[in-house]
């Protein structure tokens, strides 16, 4: 077997606190409503790398996480400038965010643009904080901002 397949294998556990706090805002996203973190269905493939404390619920991030971390694999380059990365999909989008002028997402309300999606809710949730409230799904905390609402469950999960 090789050395990045035995990794990807790695045991499945408990979560950490962040992952813990990944799990919950998923949670939050996909309006999975849970009272218990062990009820939501990501918490049961939690996946952790055998040679540091990384963990996520996706074995193409744990596998892209070893490659670039720990088997120091950068083999997409950039043509243009001095950017690498061990994925395509990360250099396709540095080409498209850093190289192309493309604001593909664009806001109704006014002439905001982005090249990213990132970059749209980022804006959205700064600028128009009037948009439906985010809820915490532990207790009855309702916030505008959705870092509000992550920023709430680490405290939350502490207590």
């Amino acid at each position: 077997m090789e050395k990045d397949q035995e990794n990807i294998s790695a045991q499945r556990g408990f979560p950490d606190v962040n992952m813990k706090i990944e799990i919950l805002n998923k949670c939050v996203n996909e309006n999975i409503k849970t009272e218990n973190l062990e009820e939501c269905d990501i918490f049961l493939d939690i996946l952790k790398c055998d040679q540091c404390d990384y963990q996520t619920t996706k074995e193409k991030n744990l596998k892209y996480h070893i490659d670039s971390v720990h088997l120091d694999i950068e083999n997409c380059k950039c043509d243009q400038c001095d950017f690498q990365t061990s994925g395509n999909g990360g250099l396709t989008r540095h080409l498209k965010s850093a190289h192309q002028d493309i604001k593909r997402f664009k806001r109704s309300k006014h002439d905001f643009q982005a090249n990213q999606t990132k970059h749209l809710e980022k804006h959205t949730d700064n600028v128009h904080p009037d948009k439906d409230k985010f809820k915490c799904n532990i207790c009855d905390y309702q916030v505008n901002r959705k870092n509000g609402l992550e920023r709430h469950i680490k405290v939350c999960i502490s207590v």
